[in-house]
């Protein structure tokens, strides 16, 4: 018969006091093993609600923002540095104008939020930041077309020097074929009186804006500027172009 020894007890004890340990301790977090099966330790974004169906108080509150920027001066709170470096300042401002604009941009397919952000398009055209009235105008290309905005996109570049912005805006203005012999006097002045590269902009871009009853307007346009110039070259090649079109050239 085996003799019984002391130390026989002790591991059935300790397999005890083990088990004990473990239930006295049920919020103890388990530890994660790596896995091989492709999936990452970090979690997924959450997905954010996009703006073009996002509820009227989100766009709204974007144009909330927008007005504060615009009156930052009333309660100091424009960006850093307007005391120390006003151009600086100013640069930041407007730049976070046009990303705001942007984000208004995508909200253009909600019917509800058209007269308010046709409000917001038209104040910031006469914004006096070229981006800031980049951003503006496609807002207001993203909105159905209206009469009255080719009125105010010709007031609100009359004295742009921007071609960028001047080329944005012929873009834009093709919405409005209906209106050709209304553009006409702004776009002349541009190429008269404008900026080198403005006017050469529209010299080049003239074409769907020519019709029968405007064509003999930048005609005599044409006699009168230099015509060594490059926007007379241009308007020349325009114009060309036109009646070989018209003539089924």
């Amino acid at each position: 018969m085996a003799k019984w020894h002391p130390a026989l007890w002790v591991l059935p004890l300790a397999g005890v006091v083990a088990a004990g340990l473990w239930v006295m301790r049920p919020n103890q977090p388990q530890r994660t093993e790596p896995s091989h099966l492709g999936t990452s330790a970090t979690p997924a974004p959450m997905s954010k609600t996009s703006l073009s169906d996002a509820p009227a108080s989100q766009w709204q509150t974007v144009i909330q923002q927008l007005s504060r920027l615009a009156h930052c001066e009333q309660d100091h709170s424009c960006p850093p540095d307007s005391k120390t470096d006003p151009y600086a300042a100013d640069y930041a401002r407007n730049q976070q104008i046009k990303a705001l604009l942007g984000q208004l941009t995508k909200t253009a397919s909600q019917p509800a939020a058209h007269l308010e952000l046709h409000r917001v398009a038209v104040e910031y055209l006469n914004w006096p930041d070229g981006h800031v009235q980049s951003a503006a105008l496609t807002l207001l290309s993203a909105l159905p077309t209206e009469h009255d905005n080719v009125p105010i996109i010709t007031q609100a570049l009359q004295q742009s020097f921007d071609a960028p912005l001047m080329r944005q805006a012929l873009q834009e203005l093709t919405r409005y074929p209906e209106q050709k012999k209304e553009l006409q006097p702004f776009l002349s002045q541009v190429m008269q009186t404008g900026s080198f590269y403005a006017a050469q902009e529209v010299a080049q871009g003239l074409l769907p804006f020519l019709t029968p009853d405007t064509v003999g307007s930048y005609q005599t346009l044409l006699s009168q500027l230099d015509p060594q110039s490059t926007k007379a070259q241009m308007l020349a090649a325009t114009l060309k172009e036109y009646q070989l079109r018209a003539s089924g050239g």
